[in-house]
Order: C-alpha cells, then structure tokens, then sequence
C-alpha cells in the first residue's frame, strides 16, 4: 500500500510543480499529503458502502431462512 501512496506522490508532485510553481520538496510533501488524505476518505466510503451491502444480505438471507422454517 504503501508503494502506491509513493508512486500516485511521485505522479502528482511534478503537476504541483508545474502548475502551481512550489518547490519540489515541498510539492512532494504537499503530493504525499493530498494523496494520502484522498485514499483514506476514498477507502472510508468504499467500506462503508460495502458494509452496508454486507449488512442487507445478511438480513435478507436471514429473513429467507426464517420463512422457510415456518
């Protein structure tokens, strides 16, 4: 994971060099900043989101076998 973080950093950094005019070291701290916020608030969702899927299909699945042990 960590490797990503590095590579997406490595990615950015020249864009905020470029466009924005920083220096490069602190491009890359702020690159390394905006990446790592981004893929943990990105992780969060999909998470949540999957626990909530999760969360469904086991009350439908539950619901199924109580009806049929009526």
């Amino acid at each position: 994971m960590e490797e990503n973080y590095t590579k997406a950093a490595g990615i950015l950094a020249p864009v905020l060099v470029s466009s924005l005019g920083l220096a490069p070291t602190i491009a890359a701290l702020v690159a390394s900043i905006i990446i790592k916020k981004i893929s943990k608030d990105v992780a969060g969702g999909i998470c949540s989101t999957w626990a909530k899927s999760l969360n469904i299909s086991e009350n439908s699945t539950v619901n199924q076998g109580s009806n049929t042990a009526s």
